[in-house]
């Protein structure tokens, strides 16, 4: 088990050996929460505003259903954009 002082600031420094383990680097975010009187700390990952739309729901049960549909074989592959067109009548 690591230990770590409390400094005036009130801040905490991570032990080395458990910021390793996490992959915890400067500058990432992590959440509190205190439960049965521990605080816990738990590193997460933020979402650039710019990229939000492709956690959404709705575009989530998009890409689900596009990966059922290639599971499928509803999806074709070409070798070029000029095969693509051909076949979409362009």
């Amino acid at each position: 088990m690591a230990t770590s002082k409390v400094s005036k600031k009130f801040q905490v420094l991570i032990p080395r050996e458990i910021r390793d383990k996490l992959a915890v680097k400067k500058g990432d975010t992590v959440e509190l929460q205190v439960r049965k009187g521990k605080i816990i700390l738990t590193p997460v990952g933020v979402i650039p505003k710019a990229e939000a739309w492709y956690w959404s729901d709705q575009w989530q049960t998009k890409v689900k259903g596009s990966a059922k549909d290639l599971e499928r074989g509803k999806a074709r592959s070409y070798k070029s954009v000029a095969q693509l067109r051909k076949d979409l009548g362009h």
